[in-house]
């Protein structure tokens, strides 16, 4: 992507908006997931992005009600089974799995 802004203000302003886009996005995401008990990171990004780049239009502002409903739209979407990515195995983290035996820490004598 390339940053249309010219002026470093403006990169930092364009950037900035593009970092609330993104985080509005996941935002989405999580929002849609939590009723179902769905695992976020099975909603892929490019379809919620897709869905938002289709629904709103640049001529026109929403309104509250109308905002509200294309929420629900988005929702909708990309919570449909058929669009949802697999089931990720994700490893459990070295943290969780207890203190290092190797660790100094832990050493006895």
């Amino acid at each position: 992507m390339v940053l249309r802004s010219k002026s470093p203000d403006m990169v930092r302003q364009e950037v900035y908006a593009l970092l609330c886009v993104y985080h509005a996005i996941r935002h989405l995401i999580a929002t849609a997931a939590e009723p179902t008990g769905m695992d976020p990171d099975r909603i892929s990004f490019t379809r919620p992005l897709q869905a938002v780049r289709r629904l709103v239009s640049d001529e026109a502002a929403l309104p509250p009600c109308a905002l509200a409903d294309l929420v629900d739209d988005v929702i909708h979407e990309i919570t449909d089974p058929r669009h949802l990515l697999p089931a990720a195995c994700v490893p459990a983290s070295a943290s969780n799995a207890g203190p290092d035996a190797d660790s100094p820490d832990n050493a006895t004598e």
